[in-house]
């Protein structure tokens, strides 16, 4: 995601986020929220040849694949990315028409986890993630997958001079621009990492760090702003632990800028809407509004005693709509289970349906406010997690 002019949107995500604006895991909402939400059929139970290019190997036991992202141009195209797991080789994408989801054929990268997904339109995605490599030596590379209307392919990424780089999250505009971000280590020293797609080849750009201590970024949110200006907003955590919030912003002509560094706690989730100057950020135990400069927790149900409550996405369509994804975990793995939080324009509130026993939601994406996609894994194989979606 990109975002802002200063260290504070400036006058920008303000009178700007009046020009700040976009989603982190591509996702929005718009008028009238979903009535429930309900676990629609994945195809790993039993696989169904969806359309032109959805064929892959039938995958049904002990399948413990997960789906990270996902992003919805409209009520009849989702795709969603993640990883197979250790039962299968290379990355994950889904698809869903409106009707059902297809599983797509994987990438020739083998070891490959994709993160976040971002579409713009029915003929342009972009998935960013990493993958694992034990040749020469045991480390991570950058890798994203484009999909063109009728296949994915892998556009080269470049890696910092660290070991380990990865992507976290990928926010697109349109087809020749796309921000994604995550970080760099060599074990030691942890360091932001943001890369741009221009329509051809990706490129990393300089992002800052806070001094001295750990960075890593894990959600991001692009979008048009005032006289259409391009904005982009980017979160994670500054610190060991738990840490401290990370905020960048980003603007067209400016650099990235650390807008705030100062509250207790990770971010991983972001999604704004930059016209009406208004952006959600979510992570471990807390939902937070950002107005271009600061955070402010907001009060979200209680996850009950014993619980703790992650919410790793975001997506919303304006103020007034923003549908979150929930990870609880219990006293034991067990207990763990995963649901939505709506936002009104007033308060967070607890979503009917879609409940998972022993899973987790990982991803969001909601096209309007009457229609949103829920993904992440459930738990319930012998192997592992295997893949949910809610609606």
């Amino acid at each position: 995601m990109k975002c802002s002019a200063g260290s504070r949107l400036g006058t920008g995500l303000v009178t700007a986020i009046a020009v700040l604006g976009v989603a982190v895991v591509a996702v929005s909402v718009a008028a009238a929220s979903p009535t429930a939400w309900r676990t629609t059929p994945n195809p790993f139970a039993a696989f169904i040849p969806g359309p032109s290019g959805a064929s892959a190997p039938n995958l049904t036991t002990n399948f413990d694949g997960v789906l990270f992202g996902v992003s919805c141009v409209d009520t009849q195209f989702c795709f969603a990315a993640g990883t197979p797991g250790a039962t299968a080789a290379g990355s994950l994408t889904e698809y869903w028409d409106g009707t059902r989801w297809y599983e797509f054929p994987r990438s020739e990268i083998l070891s490959s986890t994709l993160t976040s997904i971002s579409c713009t339109s029915r003929t342009f995605c972009m998935a960013a993630g990493y993958t694992t490599n034990t040749s020469p030596t045991s480390s991570l590379t950058t890798v994203t997958e484009k999909w063109d209307g009728t296949k994915w392919s892998v556009p080269a990424t470049p890696n910092a001079a660290l070991r380990d780089n990865r992507l976290d999250a990928v926010s697109c505009t349109s087809p020749t621009s796309c921000t994604a971000v995550g970080g760099s280590s060599d074990g030691t020293t942890n360091k932001t990492l943001i890369e741009n797609w221009n329509g051809s080849a990706w490129a990393i750009v300089a992002s800052p760090d806070v001094p001295g201590v750990s960075n890593s970024l894990a959600g991001v949110s692009c979008g048009p702003g005032y006289l259409n200006i391009p904005f982009c907003v980017a979160v994670g955590t500054a610190g060991a632990g738990a840490g401290l919030g990370l905020v960048l912003n980003w603007h067209a002509s400016a650099s990235w800028t650390i807008a705030s560094s100062s509250t207790t706690g990770s971010l991983e989730s972001v999604s704004c809407v930059f016209l009406s100057s208004f952006c959600m950020v979510g992570g471990p135990n807390r939902i937070a509004r950002y107005d271009g400069s600061a955070l402010t927790t907001l009060p979200t149900p209680a996850p009950g005693a014993g619980f703790h409550a992650d919410f790793p996405a975001i997506s919303c369509v304006g103020s007034s709509y923003c549908a979150a994804a929930e990870a609880m975990s219990g006293p034991t793995p067990a207990a763990a289970f995963a649901t939505e939080l709506t936002w009104n324009g007033t308060a967070w509130s607890a979503a009917s349906g879609g409940v998972n026993a022993g899973g987790a939601l990982r991803g969001v994406s909601c096209p309007t406010t009457s229609f949103c996609a829920a993904v992440g894994g459930s738990g319930v194989s012998a192997n592992g997690p295997v893949a949910i979606i809610g609606r």
